[in-house]
């Protein structure tokens, strides 16, 4: 008995360093959070100060297009990026050429399988009997289509009027609903097209966001779970963080993923676009890994979807879309909008004051470090702009280093 007992004693020991390593995974319930995904905006502008017009080409689309003026301009002041100005430095009109939507009915005969009944005779009984038998019959069913649309263009411009982008706000809803259940109604299908314009044209001057759902691993992180659920992001990468590497490739291709999806969502929320960027590559690497390390799991690279939960699309494919997004974001050229004149400063004997906009515009005109670290020296008064977004700024406008450590050492 004691040596049986020594025995599987020496089975259970030997045993639980792969049970454990065995339990990595995804489990047989899957569990999805979400997520919310920063979208860098297309265009990279200069400026603080922004104003929307609207109009309408028909007359019963006036109240629409204000609308979707408020729609855009509220978009576009929601962060810290842009503030509504009546003498902007960025000026964004939109033309409403059509709003519609209507209900119509179609109808549709399918064919269903249905019961009925008939006399059989039975030889043995010497009697008839029912029996239930099946048929298909034509059922008609009323579905009802509700459809939209919303056509017009926007143009982007500085405060000089030069255009930096223009385009259309096209967009189209068409959704059956079989016997009008769960139909919406026509105003809010008008409202909907209306949003969707607003967000594309939006899109263009700030970051946007959407909601995406993630996959998250099981096992020796199924505790960390609620922190990912509660948006956390920044707690639950220190969580998987401090999870040691797994000794089998195959279990730490698990925390190569959850590293992954952790780095993923915290770039999502990170101000410095450059520790965004390099977040998004790191989640980049961590994906591939965890691909390399398990082949076997589909789930690192292929979209889920079940009957259970909705579809929840592939993560490695969004996040090297993410990246190039931010890549691009932070290379983008600085388009064409300058900034109102700076107003002149009381008592500095009518002369200008000496303000981020003015070393843009001596920087853009091609001048020396020299000559302007010399008219920065000559200005009566000084009012620079040296928040984190404002350097970024002028680092994007071609203003040098040099000169940028110079306005920080003037305004001390």
């Amino acid at each position: 008995m004691t040596r049986r007992l020594v025995f599987l004693s020496f089975i259970c020991v030997a045993l639980c360093p792969f049970a454990a390593e065995a339990r990595e995974g995804f489990g047989f319930t899957k569990k999805a959070v979400d997520m919310t995904r920063t979208i860098p905006p297309s265009l990279n502008v200069s400026g603080s100060r922004v104003k929307v017009t609207a109009s309408a080409e028909r007359s019963g689309n006036s109240d629409d297009a204000q609308s979707l003026r408020k729609y855009t301009e509220d978009m576009l002041v929601s962060g810290s990026r842009f503030a509504s100005a009546a003498t902007p430095d960025v000026s964004v009109t939109l033309s409403m050429s059509r709003l519609d939507s209507s209900e119509t009915w179609e109808t549709k005969t399918e064919y269903e399988s249905r019961p009925f009944t008939r006399q059989v005779y039975n030889n043995d009984k010497k009697r008839y009997e029912t029996k239930t038998d099946y048929r298909s019959v034509p059922v008609t069913k009323q579905i009802k289509v509700v459809n939209g649309a919303i056509s017009g263009n926007y143009t982007i411009a500085d405060r000089k009027g030069s255009t930096i982008d223009s385009g259309a706000i096209d967009s189209r809803f068409k959704r059956r609903y079989p016997e009008g259940t769960g139909s919406i109604t026509p105003r809010e299908v008008e409202d909907d097209l209306l949003k969707r314009a607003a967000t594309s044209v939006a899109a263009k001057l700030v970051p946007t966001t959407d909601r995406v759902k993630v996959l998250l691993p099981k096992g020796s992180f199924e505790d960390f779970m609620p922190i990912a659920e509660s948006g956390a992001w920044d707690r639950y990468l220190s969580s998987v963080e401090s999870v040691p590497e797994k000794r089998d490739r195959g279990s730490e291709a698990y925390r190569q993923y959850a590293l992954a999806v952790a780095k993923e969502a915290v770039a999502y929320t990170t101000a410095d676009q450059m520790r965004a960027t390099d977040l998004l590559r790191e989640s980049v690497q961590h994906y591939q890994n965890a691909i390399a390390y398990n082949p076997g799991e589909t789930l690192f690279n292929e979209r889920y979807e079940s009957v259970w939960s909705s579809r929840i699309e592939a993560s490695m494919p969004r996040a090297k879309e993410s990246l190039a997004r931010y890549e691009a974001w932070r290379t983008a050229p600085l388009a064409v909008a300058r900034s109102s004149p700076a107003p002149r400063s009381r008592g500095a004997s009518g002369s200008k004051v000496m303000r981020n906009d003015t070393v843009l515009e001596m920087a853009t005109a091609g001048l020396s470090d020299e000559n302007i670290i010399l008219a920065i020296d000559a200005a009566k008064a000084r009012h620079f702009d040296l928040s984190p977004d404002a350097l970024i700024a002028l680092a994007r406008g071609g203003v040098s280093k040099n000169v940028i450590a110079y306005m920080q050492k003037k305004a001390k």
